[in-house]
């Protein structure tokens, strides 16, 4: 997230080199001094389930199913998707019209940043390379249960 390197530029301190920071600093964005993010990609994350990912253009809306119960609470503001959706933002802000298909370069191209982060930070069921925890013992051991209810679901 932006808010740790942005509240510490506010403060004007600066961040450890040695310390692994996933933000950037968004303060130029913010006060209006740019209009350009410092991330070249955007992912929609609920909980731990990878949703959407978009970069400056375009937004890449992956599969998934309506209220997964592994979601508790949350799962009633998840609608099903059923395939690959891909919006052009410059021209469709309102994602009304897909246009995956008129666009296989750039679904392909977007999936492999998918399965890049699906890599380094996780997705629902998977922990990422990158995960960073500070509890001990064994780490979400819900993911089997988790699994077991999505096999049960792919069904």
């Amino acid at each position: 997230m932006d808010l740790l390197p942005t509240f510490a530029g506010l403060a004007g301190q600066t961040l450890p080199a040695d310390l692994a920071i996933d933000g950037k600093d968004i303060r130029p964005l913010i006060t209006g001094a740019t209009d350009q993010s410092p991330h070249d990609y955007y992912y929609y994350y609920c909980y731990t389930g990878l949703q959407a990912i978009r970069d400056a253009r375009w937004k890449l809306v992956l599969p998934r199913d309506a209220k997964p119960k592994w979601m508790g609470w949350w799962a009633r503001m998840i609608d099903e998707v059923k395939t690959i959706e891909l919006y052009d933002l410059e021209a469709d802000l309102g994602e009304t019209r897909n246009v995956a298909a008129q666009h296989p370069e750039v679904v392909e191209r977007l999936m492999k940043q998918v399965e890049r982060a699906r890599a380094e930070l996780g997705d629902a069921g998977t922990i990422g390379s990158g995960a960073r925890f500070f509890d001990p013992g064994k780490k979400r051991p819900e993911i089997a249960k988790y699994n077991q209810w999505k096999s049960k679901a792919s069904k």
